[in-house]
């Protein structure tokens, strides 16, 4: 309580700025409906660990390590998003249910598996756009080259210094040359997702954004609307955090029309 009685929302409950940003990032990965993704065992062992180490929430060991529940699951699954839920405990997680894709045949094979997560601090994503892992494996990387790894908002650079299959007891993690440069707009442009033919229905991403947008607007004038044009104000409805697992409004999901958020 504050010094006039009123109820003030804990800072753990304050959406996180991932999931609530209007502008599209590489990374930290922000899932969305029928993402075809690269699911890294390795990864996302680490980040139950440091969700462990750090004690930011318990772990169901049977529901939170999908391996335990399929101990034929790869290294690296080639899978789609087919459900998305929120969860409040803090932090806020995103409950992932990810559709294995036969890689030879490109198609569904009826299997699937469940995770949670979220942003965490000095925690690589394990999730990664197919488009964005293809680009990244035709490179054909080798020992001795030199890379440069987007991060939020800048580049990290680094080096390959060895290549192996990946050990249980030695996990390995590539040094940086400790400086980042910030990422040029117009250049993040041209590495966010590219649409494929089909995705956005018989329009292209542009034509189509645009087209809800003037709808949107026109909703927006009416009084109806009135009450979800703008994010609700946490400071005077702190329960609506506690309570929403996925805060949204109006005005949000224009920008992120705008700015070609949705993939």
């Amino acid at each position: 309580m504050d010094e006039e009685g009123n109820d003030e929302l804990p800072p753990e409950f304050h959406p996180p700025e991932w999931l609530t940003g209007t502008i599209p990032r590489k990374a930290p990965y922000v899932p969305q409906m029928g993402d075809e993704v690269m699911y890294f065992r390795q990864g996302h062992g680490l980040y139950l660990q440091a969700v462990k180490k750090h004690d930011v929430y318990s772990i169901n060991p049977d529901k939170g390590q999908p391996w335990h529940k399929n101990p034929q699951l790869r290294e690296q699954e080639l899978v789609k998003l087919v459900g998305i839920k929120y969860e409040i405990r803090p932090p806020r997680l995103c409950c992932l249910k990810l559709a294995h894709i036969d890689p030879e045949t490109h198609k569904p094979t009826g299997e699937s598996f469940s995770i949670k997560y979220h942003d965490m601090p000095d925690v690589i994503d394990f999730i990664v756009l197919k488009q964005n892992y293809d680009i990244a494996m035709k490179r054909k990387w080798k020992a001795g080259d030199r890379f440069r790894s987007m991060i939020d908002d800048a580049w990290w650079f680094g080096k390959i210094v060895s290549q192996q299959p990946f050990q249980e007891e030695y996990p390995d993690t590539p040094p940086n040359d400790g400086g980042s440069v910030t990422v040029d707009p117009n250049e993040l442009k041209t590495l966010m997702y590219t649409p494929q033919p089909g995705e956005w229905g018989s329009c292209d991403r542009d034509t189509e954004c645009d087209r809800i947008v003037k709808g949107m607007e026109i909703l927006m004038e009416h009084s109806i609307a009135e009450m979800f044009l703008t994010p609700v104000d946490l400071n005077s409805f702190p329960s609506y955090a506690i309570v929403i697992e996925y805060p949204i409004d109006l005005s949000t999901i224009k920008s992120r029309l705008e700015n070609r958020f949705y993939r």
